[in-house]
């Protein structure tokens, strides 16, 4: 992967979809500090699980529902059961540092659909999985990871940022192409339900990048035809 450098005197190469390029892009999105609504804290980490008050607690469980609700339906990139068996503890959550990327994109994206009162809160979220962004981890890749990535590009989308959306979607597409997950495993230990996984999130995937290119005009990686 080509990286800019981080000192505009000296030159380097990147294209919309290297790390560096995505955590300086979302940088310079606005801090969105919104007015009018009670703030959220997350609940991604164990140490401020005990800060959540039953309110806000009801709240966030709330717009995780309205994700499997409104979202889900249309773009099955994730598995309920085994997002909400993390969630309480029943299944350990990634340890590779993805979970507060997926965690508060799937309320912030359930909190964009399901919020009838137009408080902007998804956007407090929002900008909590932002900040979980590090370049260690995007050099490192996950099928959790992705699926963080493209909920957050998707959600950019949505919230008329259609650039900053088109070159997540590209980390997340390349991250995809690293790791795999549109390759069939044969091997023994591969499970049934973990080649399910490794497909919703393909081809989600694929359809997020094929529309947005459609979208917004922007030619396909690789295997069009050069006018």
């Amino acid at each position: 992967m080509g990286f800019l450098t981080t000192e505009a005197s000296k030159s380097g190469y990147t294209g919309p979809q290297s790390g560096i390029a995505a955590l300086k892009l979302l940088r310079s999105l606005p801090s969105g500090q919104h007015h009018g609504h009670t703030r959220l804290t997350a609940v991604g980490t164990t140490s401020n699980t005990s800060k959540i008050s039953n309110r806000q607690r009801a709240s966030i469980d709330q717009y995780i529902s309205d994700y499997f609700t409104y979202f889900h339906p249309a773009y099955s990139l994730l598995h309920e059961g085994l997002f909400r068996a993390r969630l309480f503890g029943a299944v350990a959550k990634p340890r590779d540092g993805s979970w507060p990327l997926l965690y508060n994109m799937v309320i912030a994206m359930g909190a964009f659909a399901g919020d009838l009162a137009d408080s902007d809160i998804d956007w407090h979220f929002y900008q909590i999985a932002r900040n979980s962004i590090a370049l260690s981890v995007i050099e490192k890749g996950s099928l959790s990871y992705v699926q963080g990535l493209a909920i957050m590009a998707n959600y950019l989308q949505k919230r008329d940022k259609p650039n900053a959306g088109f070159s997540l979607i590209g980390i997340a597409w390349s991250m995809a192409m690293a790791i795999g997950p549109h390759r069939e495993l044969g091997t023994a230990s591969t499970t049934s339900y973990i080649m399910e996984q490794r497909r919703r999130t393909w081809w989600t995937l694929f359809c997020f990048v094929s529309g947005a290119q459609l979208t917004l005009g922007r030619p396909p990686a690789s295997g069009g035809h050069q006018p």
